[in-house]
């Protein structure tokens, strides 16, 4: 599950290659969780195609029934601010928002999508939100996040943005 980077050089100790993976926790009321329905969703992402728009790699393990535990193959690149969100918003919403798929994401705020620096292919990197919703649902989540990248850009225009997160 690692994707390799050469390192390398003159220097004693100096490793080949290196490779990254992290882990994210999910907890959930005990009573409450249904890991079937978790289950469910992880795998199909797994299969899934997003057509250009990546899912890393990952395994899950669910844990006393109120856990998930993921390894995650770490993108090495750059996320997503504002501007660049601007320049793939089309790529984004022609693979994520217009597919005939009855399953979509609920989170695709600029931060939640990375471009591998080797390949410049776009990942989404924050994936736990892939369950089942209809085009219309799809769509409103869209406009949401479209809506505060706009407002961002129109901002930066008239203010100084530099420690915003998004504004890269």
């Amino acid at each position: 599950m690692f994707t390799w980077y050469n390192r390398g050089g003159n220097y004693i100790n100096c490793p080949l290659e290196v490779g990254f993976r992290f882990q994210k926790k999910l907890v959930f009321d005990k009573n409450t969780f249904n890991p079937e329905v978790w289950i469910e969703r992880l795998e199909r992402l797994k299969s899934q195609d997003f057509n250009r728009i990546k899912i890393p790699e990952f395994t899950y393990e669910i844990i006393d029934n109120e856990e998930i535990l993921f390894e995650i193959e770490f993108i090495k690149g750059r996320q997503l601010g504002a501007t660049t969100f601007d320049n793939w918003k089309n790529v984004i919403k022609e693979d994520l928002i217009n597919s005939e798929d009855d399953w979509g994401f609920g989170d695709l705020k600029p931060e939640n999508f990375v471009i591998e620096k080797r390949t410049d292919t776009l990942y989404l990197v924050d994936f736990d939100t892939y369950n089942p919703r209809d085009r219309r649902n799809k769509m409103l989540e869209w406009n949401k996040y479209l809506s505060l990248v706009v407002d961002e850009i129109v901002e930066s225009r008239f203010f100084d943005l530099k420690n915003k997160f998004w504004s890269s």
